[in-house]
């Protein structure tokens, strides 16, 4: 990307949008459409908002004037979708998965314990429990490994974009394994592709945060607990 493409590209706000207007796409696919073709399509574009949200977390993280405040703000906002996102996948709050936002939490202390944590044994202890917790969370352990690679490689993109396209490829890979072991539709899992179409949207990415005010520092916040109980009301008024 040249110079004059970056500065036309997309901002971290706008490609923060993307990822919540897809977030909702892809929730809404999940929740209510039965249609196949459909269904795929817009989980297909769902697949974008976890990598751009590892993207921003990672880059976030760097750059953050208060790493404390940062990691409290995304505790609190886990704490509070947990109702909203255990009522609309299982109908029940006594499960053990948790949301997108404990999954970027307990990835924020992945990285603060790489980094503070002075003692490579205990950090490796750390990380290594931090990362178990990751398996009971949405996206699993896929998530903290790509803010890692983000993180890391961050200025050596052509080093994360090949250790991302390895993990996309093995992520689809073992869920159509999955579904073949289990004699169950394997091209149900199409929509995982999706993963790569961010690559395309993280290549338009121009390095700008856009506009800094309270609206966008706290809307992916508030919308994602928002949207997912809205979503479960509709699902338990049509049912």
């Amino acid at each position: 990307m040249d110079a004059m493409e970056k500065r036309n590209g997309l901002s971290r706000n706008t490609l923060k949008y993307i990822a919540v207007a897809a977030m909702l796409i892809d929730h809404i696919a999940a929740t209510f459409v039965t249609d196949f073709f459909l269904y795929q399509i817009m989980r297909m574009i769902g697949r974008l908002t976890a990598p751009i949200m590892c993207y921003f977390l990672a880059e976030g993280y760097m750059y953050t004037s208060s790493k404390k405040k940062y990691g409290i703000r995304l505790f609190t906002f886990a704490l509070i979708s947990q109702v909203p996102y255990a009522l609309l996948h299982h109908n029940t709050l006594l499960v053990l998965d948790f949301s997108m936002i404990m999954t970027l939490f307990l990835s924020f202390m992945i990285l603060y314990s790489i980094e503070h944590i002075e003692k490579e044994w205990k950090m490796i202890v750390s990380v290594a429990f931090l990362g178990f917790l990751c398996i009971f969370c949405d996206w699993s352990i896929f998530a903290p490994f790509m803010v890692f690679i983000f993180y890391i490689f961050h200025d050596r993109p052509e080093v994360w974009k090949k250790l991302y396209i390895i993990m996309s490829l093995s992520l689809v890979l073992s869920d159509v394994i999955y579904m073949v072991e289990n004699h169950l539709i394997w091209y149900t899992e199409i929509c995982q592709t999706g993963m790569f179409l961010f690559l395309i949207a993280i290549s338009m990415y121009n390095g700008k945060p856009g506009k800094k005010n309270m609206f966008s520092k706290y809307f992916f916040y508030v919308f994602y607990p928002l949207h997912l109980m809205i979503l479960y009301l509709i699902k338990v008024y049509m049912h």
